[in-house]
């Protein structure tokens, strides 16, 4: 037989049963092939019962002896070896469904990061897939570490894994968009254009705000929240040249949604890279009021603000005119107005505009 025996079975086997095959084919015997191979018949006799494999010394003398590529009994037990690995993995990932059912399922189903099936073992082989983990108990090592440390710069007692789940969601969303890095000149001047965005429509200032932070080196991303977590925003690095901001547009107003964007930029501008910041309304330290106040600077001049409310009487028109004035959108001088205690929180709401991200023609990826 030729050596360039292209034997290519489409189903995996044990190369012994290989071995028999061409054995019963040329009506040899074990003895005879073992004596050629010089090796003790006891071998042979394994192998051919899948007690044994076959290693590369082995596979180079088969190749001389009867005429079967050496590359074909490789590939042939490693195809076998990792069947068994394979099944072995199966059988294993049976055992955790508790450990799947601790994350928001039907959250990355409905983003389409985990198959939309009861079968627990595609589920947990998908959820290693998003995490990029190798089993589960990787994850409490990794990621269990990671929210841990999270947690402790945190006002609240969070739910780590739907926390971990989302801010995973949101790198996975950029995860493959070619960033150049950081540039923070460029970033600040590129906010001052994403200001003047403010009185646009959704489905114009989200594209330009994602591709004016892209060319600062900055990764912006929209991801809703999952139950268990309550959260305006996020910002994380997710390597030492690219500074990720994940919005889950919480409340739906534009003045959440700008307040939580600058916000958030306040935390790359000001703060390290080691350091993940989660914003919400529980959440208290010397780093988000850091960032609020960057917020409240950035969007509205400090003086002039303090002068409307001193000097004016807050009408829907005198709000008006002065958002004008600040060329933003009216609803955000709303926000500030009621975080300030200037007017009562019912008051005014018919000028903040909603944001209906789902019937809108965007991919919020």
């Amino acid at each position: 037989m030729s050596k360039e025996n292209n034997f290519q079975p489409d189903y995996t086997i044990h190369p012994g049963e290989y071995l028999q095959e061409i054995i019963d084919a040329r009506n040899l015997t074990k003895v005879d092939i073992a004596h050629r191979l010089d090796v003790h018949p006891t071998m042979i006799t394994n192998i051919t019962k899948g007690k044994k494999s076959i290693g590369p010394e082995l596979a180079i003398k088969l190749e001389h002896v009867i005429g079967v590529s050496r590359n074909i009994w490789n590939n042939l037990n490693s195809s076998y070896q990792l069947s068994q690995a394979k099944q072995n993995e199966k059988e294993q990932l049976d055992q955790y469904k508790d450990w799947a059912n601790s994350f928001p399922l039907n959250f990355l189903k409905e983003l389409s990061f985990i198959p939309a099936t009861q079968n627990y073992q595609k589920i947990v082989l998908a959820l290693l897939e998003f995490f990029n983990i190798s089993e589960p108990e990787v994850w409490d090592k990794y990621y269990g570490t990671q929210t841990s440390q999270l947690r402790e710069s945190l006002a609240y007692e969070c739910n780590q894994k739907p926390l971990a789940t989302w801010i995973r969601a949101g790198e996975k969303f950029v995860e493959e968009t070619i960033y150049k890095p950081y540039d923070k000149k460029l970033f600040k001047e590129n906010l001052n254009k994403i200001k003047q965005l403010t009185r646009e429509e959704p489905s114009t200032y989200i594209p330009k705000m994602k591709e004016l932070c892209r060319e600062a080196g900055v990764a912006l991303t929209f991801v809703p929240e999952p139950k268990g977590i309550s959260v305006y925003g996020g910002t994380k690095w997710m390597n030492k040249d690219t500074p990720l901001i994940i919005q889950s547009l919480r409340r739906k107003s534009n003045d959440h949604f700008w307040f939580t964007f600058f916000h958030e930029a306040g935390h790359i501008l000001r703060h390290g890279k080691k350091e993940v910041f989660i914003y919400n309304d529980e959440n208290e330290s010397q780093k988000e009021d850091e960032a609020d106040r960057f917020a409240r600077k950035f969007l509205v001049d400090t003086k002039e603000y303090q002068k409307f409310v001193k000097n004016k009487k807050i009408t829907q028109s005198s709000i008006q005119n002065f958002a004008y004035e600040q060329n933003l959108d009216p609803g955000i001088i709303v926000g500030f107005l009621q975080h300030d205690e200037q007017i009562k929180y019912s008051w005014h709401n018919g000028l903040k505009k909603k944001i209906d991200f789902e019937k809108l023609d965007i991919d919020f990826s």
